[in-house]
């Protein structure tokens, strides 16, 4: 385990631990009074307006419709998901809900160079950093972008979650410009892995030494350690030939905005 994936989980462990992650799914499921899964019409419209195909995103445009993505978020924070759910269908939902919630985010701090200049409003610096902040409503909760990814998708047991949330940075996965949903996640978390995994911008394969993104540092226990990674890769590109040697890239957290292409550490 390198230092850097080491640190990672250290730090995980000391934010909010007394979040627990089984208690709070059960708490969501307990608060929601949804039958079943919402649309999400006027969320994908608003992709559609604003987030170019190759998931640049037009943030100076989408800034008028800040308060209406608002809006979007805390009605679809009314229809959290229960027990009974099918499990894409939470899937689904959680991923949309980051997905809405980091854009909001970044529309309201607009313009900044990168979502790591948003500051928490309070707790300890690196401890706490935005991510950590509780401002998603659902089902009459706020929570975190680190909740809904570390808490509840993550549990979910579905490593390509990686390829499909965006935390607004250059080295996240692309930005899909339609919503997620449960009757076609299959195939929409299958076309977000072969875009990631073939964007030389985000991940290179040699015949020695493949250099891949620092994501699959971070989140390796979630792909099966370093073997289970190599068979994945295999598996979701249809490559004959495993990477050997596997080198992590620095991640670029500059904004993702369209027609910007400066680097930020």
């Amino acid at each position: 385990m390198t230092l850097q994936r080491s640190a990672f989980k250290m730090l995980f462990r000391l934010r909010h631990p007394f979040r627990k992650s089984r208690y709070l799914m059960k708490e969501i499921a307990r608060r929601s009074r949804q039958s079943g899964p919402p649309q999400w019409e006027e969320w994908e419209e608003m992709l559609k307006r604003y987030v170019q195909d190759d998931g640049k995103v037009r943030y100076a445009e989408w800034a008028c419709e800040s308060q209406s993505l608002e809006k979007v978020i805390e009605a679809m924070g009314r229809k959290a998901p229960t027990e009974e759910w099918p499990r894409d269908e939470q899937l689904a939902y959680w991923i949309n809900m980051y997905n809405a919630a980091t854009v909001s985010l970044m529309l309201k701090n607009y313009p900044v160079a990168s979502i790591r200049e948003i500051k928490n409003r309070k707790g300890i610096p690196f401890l706490n950093s935005i991510f950590d902040r509780p401002f998603v409503p659902v089902a009459g909760l706020k929570l975190s972008l680190n909740d809904i990814e570390h808490r509840i998708l993550r549990r979910l047991n579905e490593p390509r979650i990686h390829f499909a949330i965006n935390c607004a940075s250059e080295s996240c996965p692309a930005l899909a410009n339609k919503a997620y949903r449960g009757r076609e996640l299959e195939k929409q978390l299958q076309s977000g892995a072969l875009r990631f995994l073939t964007d030389p911008a985000q991940n290179s394969f040699g015949s020695g030494q493949s250099e891949l993104s620092p994501i699959f540092n971070w989140f390796m226990d979630d792909f099966g350690g370093e073997e289970g990674l190599k068979e994945k890769i295999k598996s979701w590109t249809g490559r004959t030939e495993l990477p050997k040697k596997i080198r992590f890239k620095k991640y670029n957290w500059k904004i993702n905005n369209a027609g910007d292409d400066q680097k930020v550490d």
